[in-house]
């Protein structure tokens, strides 16, 4: 998880969390998390899909900033992807920031950067560093992105 802490912390300021979340809504998504250690801010934007990747959906980014590491990452990760799904997402992921890039959403090659994903009711965490760069998190995240791309 140590690499995951230090690309978390990139900034050397705060601790950021970037979550997508694909969904049908035209309009940004509420992100209203009732969280035991809240961000002190949180940033969204709409991805545009000039490619059409996503068939008419939408992609959103939420950047979501502590000041010091959340002391429960895999309960905040949880708590926000399960709260986008009841808001009618798709799917939602959590990536490093800066790793987005359509053409390569969900895909094998970036695997190592995704480190939770939801999609129907289930929560699937990568916290573990050697867990991202496995065959195992490589082929979920392959079939999820099959899902979404149909």
């Amino acid at each position: 998880m140590e690499r995951l802490r230090a690309a978390l912390a990139w900034s050397g300021t705060d601790v950021t969390l970037s979550m997508f979340v694909v969904t049908p809504h035209s309009a940004t998504p509420p992100l209203d998390l009732s969280l035991d250690c809240p961000p002190v801010r949180v940033r969204s934007y709409e991805l545009d899909d000039d490619a059409g990747i996503l068939r008419g959906r939408h992609l959103y980014e939420y950047d979501l900033v502590w000041t010091d590491f959340p002391p429960d990452l895999g309960t905040v990760v949880t708590d926000c992807l399960v709260f986008a799904l009841s808001q009618g997402a798709d799917i939602g992921w959590f990536g490093f920031e800066g790793s987005f890039d359509f053409e390569y959403l969900l895909h094998p090659d970036t695997a190592n950067q995704v480190y939770a994903v939801a999609a129907g009711e289930s929560v699937r965490l990568a916290l573990e560093d050697d867990y991202r760069a496995s065959e195992d998190w490589q082929h979920l995240l392959a079939g999820l992105r099959d899902h979404v791309l149909r």
